[in-house]
């Protein structure tokens, strides 16, 4: 694996990671945050709607085109060994913090009219409201699909993405949420993979400033004229991704620790911005200080709380080895 393109590809995820953190904690601000009683705030509503444009999307993205390196790599050749490290990998953390995290947190701060067991059989093992743990399952389902799907070339992989369309299509028929968003999303894991595929092509400076720029107006035309909800994401995934890409690598030691706790941060952090505004609800903070403290104190605990899990040797609950 080319070692400067794996690096701008992890560089980019962590860039995601904290655009989520920073949009879930904005959302309290939106009039459909999970801790009802925060008054709407326009400007933070746009940044968040912004944001959800496009960074799950581009997750998904990356996650095909990390997956496309390793196909060019010939790995992933022993389908057993890939199916039982795709369980470790997301549905060991799915399982774990769904029970263990997420629901205790759902049910403490009353966000769900659920009690403790049946938000677990409903909203975790049925899948109805995981809340930020649905990426995990559906990162699986569709690596499960990747057994058997693995475009050779780009003609190969434009199909593939034209079957993809398919399904997104299907997405908006089908009322189970785990179907619904394996169905609405693996055309954005291939998206991914193609794009793998033309990296080497985006190497021209001229072109590279040519379609960032491109993108960038036309999602912010899009987004501003308020389009479907899909076609947003269909733009705003080449948008996050060429914008970002054009970023330079600051590779330092923040960026060596942040490599290392980013999935720790994405599974810990919605329930920690939960439970600071719920305590906080009573208090008249400024809402612009109040959602970007709460981010940053969010980031911290969550590195802090995979930091223990680290050195207790609990890695098996991150999904790593």
């Amino acid at each position: 694996m080319d070692k400067l393109k794996s690096e701008k590809i992890t560089y980019i995820k962590i860039l995601v990671t904290f655009l989520v953190v920073i949009a879930h904690s904005t959302r309290m601000y939106t009039g459909y945050g999970a801790i009802n009683g925060y008054e709407v705030n326009e400007v933070l509503k746009f940044i968040t709607e912004f944001i959800y444009g496009f960074h799950m999307p581009l997750f998904i993205a990356l996650s095909g085109f990390v997956f496309a390196m390793c196909i060019d790599m010939n790995k992933y050749k022993d389908n057993k060994k890939f199916i039982i490290n795709k369980i470790k990998r997301l549905l060991v953390p799915y399982f774990l913090f769904g029970f263990l995290y997420v629901a205790p947190v759902m049910v403490i701060l009353n966000i769900t009219n659920d009690s403790y067991f049946m938000y677990c059989l409903k909203g975790i093992i049925l899948g109805q409201n995981s809340r930020h743990l649905w990426f995990l399952t559906t990162l699986f389902l569709i690596f499960m699909l990747s057994i058997f799907l693995r475009p050779r070339n780009l003609k190969s992989s434009l199909l593939t993405i034209g079957i993809c369309g398919i399904l997104l299509v299907l997405s908006k028929f089908v009322h189970i949420s785990i179907i619904s968003n394996f169905f609405g999303y693996i055309i954005f894991f291939y998206i991914g993979y193609f794009l793998s595929m033309l990296y080497r092509m985006y190497d021209n400076k001229k072109a590279k400033m040519a379609i960032t720029i491109s993108l960038t107006i036309v999602y912010c035309i899009c987004f501003m004229f308020d389009i479907p909800e899909t076609i947003l994401k269909l733009i705003g995934v080449f948008f996050g991704f060429f914008i970002l890409l054009c970023l330079p690598i600051v590779k330092n030691k923040l960026f060596n620790i942040f490599k290392e706790y980013s999935m720790g941060i994405y599974l810990f952090h919605p329930m920690i911005i939960y439970v600071l505004y719920y305590l906080l609800i009573d208090f008249n903070f400024n809402p612009y200080i109040q959602s970007i403290t709460i981010a940053i104190i969010s980031i911290i605990i969550s590195m802090i709380f995979t930091y223990i899990l680290k050195k207790l040797n609990l890695n098996f609950v991150l999904g790593e080895k």
